[in-house]
């Protein structure tokens, strides 16, 4: 999907592979990018709970997803995969 390639199909948290979709808000409904993020089966189970409270909050999973599409677009960039430089603001 899009967002495993904007991932470069690795987890946001620790770019480890591989990297499985994660439902950001839990709404299976909400496929905006906005609601996606890539994560490695560990940290997707720390952010699910599986019977436990989650240990990932939104929040965090938001800081991290931010912070490392950031650096992957910057990447495709210098790789010449863009045409132009990424916007700094988003």
């Amino acid at each position: 999907t899009r967002i495993l390639m904007g991932n470069m199909q690795k987890c946001c948290v620790c770019q480890g592979m591989p990297a499985v979709i994660l439902h950001i808000k839990g709404d299976r409904n909400d496929n905006r990018p906005a609601n996606l993020a890539a994560l490695c089966p560990e940290h997707h189970r720390m952010a699910h709970g599986r019977g436990e409270p989650p240990s990932l909050t939104p929040e965090e999973i938001y800081t991290h997803k931010k912070a490392w599409e950031r650096q992957c677009l910057r990447h495709l960039f210098t790789l010449g995969k863009l045409g132009s430089k990424p916007n700094s603001c988003g």
